[in-house]
């Protein structure tokens, strides 16, 4: 069995790849506790704190549970900008791996995936710890189901 499209990726599926990877990971589950954890305590401590204590919590708040996902949206945009994003990306898979295809080749066998994540809307097959393959919904369209049950007997296999 062999799937072949054309990926489609866009700014709102790099940004949720990107938010999913990097608050399912240990740094991001910190950022998030250490964000909710100031935002209550400033509340908690309110009326026992100067202006300039509050404002500090505030910020922290602030940082880690707004701004910090917007830089991540923004970059995730911003690298979709790229030329070589716009360029149009070919992806075969297969028995043997994953070919994705844009002005040279490049294959990953079975073996070499390091890990695969399945969502409703995606598919990130991760050839090493900072390098993913984002198959979405949209680019497989009526194949991803069948793709996502395929690429999870693959890796077990």
């Amino acid at each position: 069995m062999s799937f072949d499209f054309e990926l489609k990726l866009d700014g709102k599926a790099m940004s949720k790849f990107m938010l999913r990877y990097n608050y399912t990971r240990m740094s991001g589950i910190v950022n998030l506790i250490l964000g909710v954890a100031a935002a209550v305590v400033c509340v908690w401590r309110w009326s026992e704190w100067t202006a300039n204590q509050r404002v500090a919590w505030i910020a922290i708040a602030v940082l880690l549970l707004v701004v910090q996902p917007l830089m991540l949206i923004h970059k995730a945009r911003k690298q979709m900008s790229q030329e070589s994003m716009k360029t149009p990306t070919m992806v075969h898979v297969d028995e043997e791996g994953v070919t994705i295809s844009q002005n040279e080749s490049t294959h990953c066998g079975w073996k070499e995936v390091r890990k695969i994540k399945c969502y409703k809307d995606a598919i990130y097959v991760f050839t090493s710890a900072v390098r993913a393959t984002v198959l979405t919904r949209v680019s497989c369209e009526e194949q991803f189901d069948e793709l996502t049950a395929f690429v999870k007997g693959m890796k077990k296999a």
